[in-house]
């Protein structure tokens, strides 16, 4: 997994600021509060800014986005990610805009750069997958494969995603359910040939059964 982090926090007037390196661009995160006249700053609405800086002089671009009040306490490690999602050689950004995602985790506007274009634009599959899911995208930039996981009190899913014209495609997917209290259930999904095959155990819910999950989470990545 490889992701560029903010690396670099500045506070100025109207809000604080960030730096994210990228070996193409660096893109500086401002919120902004806009405050009316006698309005407690802690109340006043917010809006997320990032200046896309080019290296090289091109021109730059400006992302803007709600930044909610159930936002504002996520580290600022986890505002602005920057990675290669769709594997073309150039870095993606995603901007947290919400607390939307599973079980309140942060969730994003996911942008894509378009080389063609020279500019990036939302890519709407991408962000609605990070909203059914527990956290960020996991880059397997070696297999070429995005990983996410969706938890809670009785279940877990793990599912790995390709492309396929020029969108996200759900390859493998790994999930357990205990919602039951008795039994646990054991669902291995993988794409063959074009379509979706699932192969499925239920056995005992005993102290054993977390090994059977991660044995076939293994099998998963292993292409298995």
């Amino acid at each position: 997994m490889t992701l560029s982090y903010v690396v670099l926090a500045l506070a100025i007037a109207g809000g604080w600021t960030e730096r994210a390196a990228s070996p193409r661009f660096d893109v500086r995160v401002s919120i902004h509060a806009r405050c009316a006249p006698g309005q407690v700053r802690d109340d006043c609405p917010r809006t997320l800014v990032a200046d896309v800086l080019p290296r090289g002089g091109a021109r730059p671009q400006r992302l803007r986005g709600a930044f909610p009040e159930a936002a504002r306490d996520v580290a600022r490690p986890d505002v602005l990610r920057v990675a290669d999602l769709d594997f073309d050689g150039f870095d993606d950004l995603a901007l947290c805009t919400g607390r939307d995602a599973l079980g309140g985790a942060p969730s994003y506007t996911v942008y894509r750069y378009r080389p063609a274009r020279g500019r990036f634009e939302v890519d709407r599959a991408l962000g609605a997958l990070q909203a059914r899911s527990s956290g960020f995208f996991d880059v397997d930039r070696a297999r070429r494969r995005l990983r996410l996981e969706a938890h809670g009190g009785s279940g877990r899913t793990t599912a790995e995603y390709g492309w396929h014209r020029d969108r996200p495609l759900r390859l493998r997917e790994a999930t357990v359910d205990a919602s039951d209290g008795r039994r646990v259930r054991l669902v291995l999904g993988e794409r063959i040939g074009g379509h979706w095959r699932e192969r499925r155990w239920t056995r005992a819910l005993d102290a054993d059964w977390p090994a059977a999950f991660v044995a076939a989470e293994a099998a998963m990545r292993r292409g298995h």
